[in-house]
């Protein structure tokens, strides 16, 4: 019997994304009515409903699956109706996700007559967020103003929010017949000759503070054209490949390197930082970014240098409580999404995490042992010795040498160390523990941040200051020895 591996995270439900766009469908590719399905971009859906009919019916699926990430291909059967022989007509559906998405549909007809159909394209725009969709929950809502306009074959959604201007445009590029629009969806009566076929080919575009955002423009598989296709297939490129007489581990190589090179998520500063996770996290987390970067320096060294000069691009200026802000303190997470704009919470600049700054310290020496790339360092120096002023100065409140995290924004995450669950820490009894705490693996971050930011301040000329580092690194640990020593266990 064949040794099967099958590994796969919400099994329900296929994914295909690029940067800060994902489409959530089900198994068959399609997008219905149900929550979290859609195509979402910053965080907000534009497209809540994406189905296509025929005659009135759902095509029987065959196939459906992602490619390389940002691509999607489906196979379906068209149903038996006047017009329409059995097991003769076929759709061929192909989605390429970048900024928007490009859809190509392909109708191909393998009979010896021809046959007729009526096509339909079902789409519904709701502009929920990410995390409404996913909790099921309306927590802003407003009119939706859809727009058809027959001579540019141009659908339009606009979201009627006083506080958010966002919309969806679905521009038919190609189509036999000319569409049209009615009762939720775009309508063409296709006619196919014998072992003939025809193609109708969608943009989506999203609409958002009054610009227009092209969508991508492939349509061909493994042909990349914008600069994050490229990057991504120049990340694929620079992977090492792992030979084995085992197959199992080499698909699992090919697969996990393949993956890490579909993460890049496009920041101007820093383009191949990774987004921090599917579906819900499609965004810039700092110190998901930086975690990824450092696990992944076996395989490239791109995606560690790009957190690492984006974090340092988006580091804390100035004190700013609704954002748990601090002048060098390090990004949380940044999120596009209704909840954030409107201010219901505060993440579209959050900077509540205490881990993230000793974190950059700690992943920028190590960055410099793989690399020796100094060039980058250097260029990276002020926002470690930010980083350094922040944990002495805000991380350490009570200056006891330790650092313990509290919250001032009132909307903001309770815990603010790795466990950032408002239930993570509890004491021996099971109860939530009440701010501020320092937890344990705080302070072993910020004495290897000390050691790692001395190994960096030395390969880059500045010796003194990487002396007095490591003294401070020596202090932590006498301190925190004085604290916790346990005689049963020894010092």
């Amino acid at each position: 019997m064949a040794h099967r591996v099958n590994l796969r995270a919400r099994g329900a439900y296929h994914f295909t994304y690029s940067g800060r766009c994902v489409l959530i469908t089900d198994l068959a590719g399609r997008v219905g009515e149900q929550d979290p399905l859609g195509l979402y971009v910053d965080n907000v859906r534009l497209l809540s409903r994406l189905e296509v009919s025929v005659n009135g019916k759902s095509p029987r699926p065959m196939s459906a699956s992602p490619v390389g990430g940002d691509a999607f291909l489906a196979y379906e059967e068209l149903p038996q109706a006047d017009g329409l022989p059995r097991e003769s007509v076929y759709l061929e559906t192909a989605r390429f996700v970048g900024e928007g998405m490009r859809t190509v549909l392909r109708l191909r007809n393998y009979g010896p007559e021809e046959a007729r159909c009526e096509l339909a394209i079902h789409l519904a725009a709701d502009f929920a967020d990410s995390q409404e969709a996913e909790q099921q929950q309306r927590q802003q809502n407003a009119e939706v103003e859809t727009t058809w306009d027959h001579a540019a074959a141009e659908l339009t959604f606009r979201y009627r929010h006083p506080q958010l201007d966002r919309g969806v445009a679905i521009r038919v590029e190609r189509s036999p017949e000319p569409a049209h629009w009615r009762e939720g969806a775009l309508w063409l009566q296709l006619e196919l000759p014998p072992r003939g076929s025809a193609e109708l080919e969608l943009a989506v575009e999203p609409l958002v503070d009054g610009r227009r955002i092209a969508c991508t423009s492939r349509r061909l598989f493994g042909q990349p054209e914008a600069p994050l296709e490229r990057l991504r297939a120049d990340l694929a490129d620079e992977m090492p490949r792992l030979t084995s007489s085992n197959a199992t581990v080499v698909k699992t190589w090919e697969t996990a390197t393949c993956d890490l090179a579909s993460l890049p998520y496009g920041l101007p500063d820093g383009p191949a930082t990774p987004s921090a996770g599917l579906p819900l996290y499609l965004q810039f987390f700092g110190r998901d970014s930086l975690t990824i970067g450092w696990q992944t320096l076996m395989v490239t060294p791109t995606l560690l240098r790009d957190s690492l000069v984006a974090n340092a691009a988006w580091r804390g200026r100035r004190i700013d409580d609704w954002l748990d802000e601090e002048p060098g303190k390090m990004i949380h997470q940044a999120r596009g999404g209704p909840l954030s704009v409107l201010g219901i919470d505060p993440f579209t600049r959050y900077y509540g995490d205490w881990a993230t700054p000793p974190d950059f310290l700690i992943m920028l020496g190590q960055y410099l042992a793989w690399t020796g790339d100094r060039e980058t360092i250097r260029s990276l120096l002020p926002a470690a010795r930010d980083a350094l002023d922040w944990c002495e100065r805000y991380g350490d409140p009570d200056g006891d040498g330790f650092l313990e995290y509290d919250t001032r924004s009132p909307k903001g995450v309770k815990n603010q160390g790795w466990k950032d669950s408002g239930d993570a820490v509890v004491d021996e009894h099971g109860a939530i523990v009440p701010n501020p705490i320092a937890t344990s693996e705080l302070q072993a971050y910020w004495y290897a941040g000390l050691q790692q930011a001395a190994l960096v301040f030395a390969a880059t000329g500045d010796v003194g200051y990487a002396a007095q580092l490591l003294g401070k690194a020596r202090d932590l640990r006498r301190r925190f020895n004085d604290v916790f020593w346990m005689p049963e266990l020894g010092a």
